[in-house]
């Protein structure tokens, strides 16, 4: 798959898609953790509060005192993480054994009186401490019975923040191999999308290739709506380019027929001229009566092999090179050469048997053109590709000169009569059936076709449209 598949497009966009929306879901559910786990934490200290603060009294001496301590045994056991300290101004600190002989050093702001204060400050061990605290107003009675007094009181309470840290980090670590179990699935379900989605495509796809290789004439795809104009599209394209194809053609045939009498009525006035002795302008117009007909044959293959699309016919290479071989027999030098044809009967090459015919025909008519005394026709198959060779016993053509042969009207001898399109025809042909022809002289001279072992049109062997 390349970048340029849409399959592939899609499934980067879901890939990305997904992974950003699990990614933003993530942080987003840490952080919401994290708050619910902070708020829990601070109801937890404000509850310790509102026990320390309805245990606070005055006692005899004129000091703060707790008529009971929390009873959460956290706070008994020394830098716990869990502490309480209750300060007021001029008396010594009351804390919980967890503090042992360390005090919350307490930021120096004031307080309004039952106003809740939070911190963050360093306690024992260098630890960071989250601190709720509250200034509250403690009235009690000292210098004897009936005499009321009053002070202001910090309560505090603190809590190691390192848990709150490890409790989000271990909700994380579950969290993500959550998440990594849901981006399986959503991907997968996704993939899945993605292939029921493009199914239609597909469909087209084939219908597309089923019309390019001959084997229906129309695209014939069931899909949704945003499918089938695509469909009628290339159906409107193929009925355009088959009046077209029926137009070139009829125009060719026309023109052909058109010639055909002018030519012929030049060629016999050049006749008529040779025989009054006038051979140099009767030598003119039999070139331009030959150059002209070259012409029209050339069209001619042309407008013909436009009009065809790769087929699904198949064409036996034994029996058809052995009709050749006996017409040719009967024609010039058919007592003189012999056609031997080494090919298996059950040998055939993906071309309409019409095509084939012509292609064999001027290749092998050529070779008993230039043979001493036999043509030989044989078939070799390698991976995927069937190969078919004509040779003869022939003089060959010089190396230097082999890059011309194929090209239109050129004859390298002119000894022999012909026009020089054979070959070029049948090379046409070939290239139409997405094969080629090589030429080698090596004792004598010879040509070989190669041919794929099955037709497969240019957009059905392009990896981007499988």
């Amino acid at each position: 798959m390349t970048w340029r598949s849409l399959r592939l497009r899609l499934t980067v966009a879901a890939v990305l898609s997904v992974s950003l929306a699990l990614l933003i879901a993530g942080v987003g559910l840490i952080n919401l953790f994290e708050r619910h786990v902070g708020r829990r934490v601070d109801d937890e200290l404000e509850t310790t509060l509102r026990s320390l603060v309805a245990a606070l009294e005055i006692d005899a001496n004129g000091r703060v005192a707790l008529t009971r301590e929390p009873g959460d045994p956290r706070y008994e056991q020394v830098t716990s993480g869990h502490y309480w300290q209750v300060a007021a101004s001029g008396t010594e600190a009351i804390r919980s054994r967890s503090l042992w002989d360390h005090a919350l050093e307490l930021p120096r702001d004031e307080l309004a009186i039952g106003q809740l204060h939070r911190h963050r400050v360093i306690g024992p061990g260098g630890a960071t401490l989250r601190v709720v605290e509250r200034s509250v107003v403690v009235v009690g009675t000292t210098n004897g019975p009936g005499t009321p007094t009053s002070m202001t009181v910090r309560v505090a309470a603190a809590t190691d923040a390192a848990e709150v840290t490890r409790a989000v980090d271990h909700y994380a670590g579950e969290l993500a191999s959550s998440l990594l179990v849901l981006a399986t699935v959503l991907l997968a379900a996704a993939m899945a999308q993605i292939f029921v989605g493009l199914r239609p495509l597909d469909r087209v796809r084939l219908s597309v290739l089923d019309v390019l290789a001959g084997r229906r004439k129309r695209v014939v795809a069931e899909g949704p709506g945003e499918v089938m104009p695509l469909v009628e599209a290339v159906n409107g394209l193929l009925n355009a380019q088959e009046m077209a194809i029926a137009s070139a053609r009829m125009r060719a045939a026309d023109l052909a027929h058109g010639l055909k009498t002018p030519l012929a009525v030049l060629a016999t006035g050049a006749e008529r001229l040779r025989a009054r002795g006038e051979t140099d302008i009767a030598d003119e117009i039999d070139d331009l009566v030959a150059m002209m007909r070259r012409h029209v044959s050339r069209e001619l293959s042309r407008a013909r092999l436009a009009s065809q699309l790769p087929r699904s016919a198949r064409s036996e290479v034994g029996s058809i090179a052995t009709r050749i071989a006996r017409t040719l027999a009967r024609g010039p030098r058919g007592d003189e050469i012999t056609f031997e044809i080494d090919v298996p009967a059950d040998v055939t090459v993906p071309m309409e048997p019409d095509d084939l015919a012509e292609v064999l025909g001027a290749l092998m008519e050529n070779a008993q053109k230039w043979a001493n005394q036999r043509v030989r026709v044989g078939t070799t198959t390698a991976t995927g590709v069937m190969q078919i060779t004509i040779s003869d016993d022939g003089p060959g053509v010089p190396a230097d000169k082999l890059h011309r042969l194929g090209a239109r009207g050129v004859r390298l001898d002119e000894r022999v009569e012909g026009n020089g399109l054979g070959i070029a025809i049948a090379a046409d042909i070939l290239e139409a059936y997405g094969g080629s022809m090589a030429f080698a002289s090596r004792e004598g001279f010879v040509v070989t076709i190669s041919l794929p072992s099955s037709q497969r049109s240019g957009i059905e062997s392009d990896p981007r449209f499988r």
